[in-house]
């Protein structure tokens, strides 16, 4: 039998003890795919254990990641906000026989560019209408929205019947069309479109439609983390990082790396892998983040 401590001959005190840090800054690649790994190596200048000889008795030391900080050196409050592109498309309403109103809705989609877990809103708006090849005995008669300014929709007066694609860019802003600056603190940002639509085909029909427009959105990634030894051996996973939602991070490890350490003489611990699982870059095609990650050394010594 068997067991782990730390230097004071502690069993599983290597959990409460902090011998060495890594401290450093990195500048991540926002442009990759999905999938892709970028590594952060764990050097040091000198050896960061200056004896692996603290218990004389044991039979073996293993080094033990403790706590990983993360912080996104720049806040979601502090990046540049940008209009990205936002399509709501392959979308249908359906009329029913003798016609009907129709309300849609023209939402800002998932976090970081739409309602965040904050409550944060984000600007929407809405450039384009397009109605798909209507079925026979289907016509659309009128088209409204409704700003977010306004407690009424408003009627774009467009002749009858109505088919093919809407502009709103000459009816509101002429390169964003309707927008919705967000007037409701904690809901989804949207935009109201409402259709009046007759049919006298004598059943329910579909009219195929689309929205295009934009909405804003700010830089951000979300990762996967793992652990490489210096020693090489694979992977061990360590947590996730997303720098949206959590910009300062603190991943509690006390993770025992089943690889031995041996040298004193060592300067490089391995790597932290940072696996890109979405990224949208925006204005910038890279950010730094700050690291800093805290280990020990467990010695195995027999019960």
């Amino acid at each position: 039998m068997s067991l782990y401590c730390d230097q004071f001959h502690v069993p599983d005190g290597w959990r409460y003890t902090e011998d060495i840090a890594f401290i450093g800054s990195h500048t991540f690649d926002f442009t990759v795919s999905a999938g892709t790994d970028q590594r952060v190596h764990l050097t040091f200048d000198q050896p960061p254990i200056a004896s692996f000889n603290r218990v004389p008795d044991a039979v073996s030391t293993f080094l033990v990641l403790r706590h990983l900080t993360i912080c996104n050196n720049r806040l979601i409050a502090h990046r540049n906000m940008q209009w990205m592109w936002n399509s709501q498309a392959n979308t249908n309403f359906n009329v029913p026989n003798g016609g009907a109103i129709q309300t849609l809705t023209y939402d800002a989609q998932p976090p970081p560019s739409g309602v965040d877990p904050e409550g944060t809103i984000i600007p929407l708006a809405l450039r384009r209408i397009r109605f798909g090849t209507l079925p026979a005995g289907v016509t659309i008669t009128r088209v409204e929205v409704k700003p977010p300014w306004s407690p009424i929709f408003d009627d774009l007066e467009l002749a009858s019947p109505i088919t093919g694609s809407i502009d709103l860019g000459t009816f509101y802003d002429g390169q964003y069309g309707l927008i919705n600056a967000g007037l409701v603190g904690g809901q989804q940002t949207s935009i109201q479109v409402r259709i009046t639509a007759g049919n006298t085909s004598g059943s329910t029909q579909a009219v195929d439609y689309d929205f295009w427009g934009t909405q804003m959105g700010a830089q951000w990634a979300q990762w996967t983390i793992a652990y490489e030894s210096y020693q090489g051996g694979g992977k061990y996973p360590v947590g996730m990082y997303d720098d949206d939602f959590q910009p300062v991070t603190q991943i509690i490890l006390d993770k025992l790396i089943p690889v031995q350490i041996q040298d004193t003489g060592t300067t490089n611990l391995g790597d932290l892998i940072f696996t890109a699982l979405q990224l949208q870059p925006f204005n910038a095609v890279s950010t730094q983040y700050h690291i800093m990650l805290t280990a020990t050394v467990a010695y195995l010594v027999p019960s």
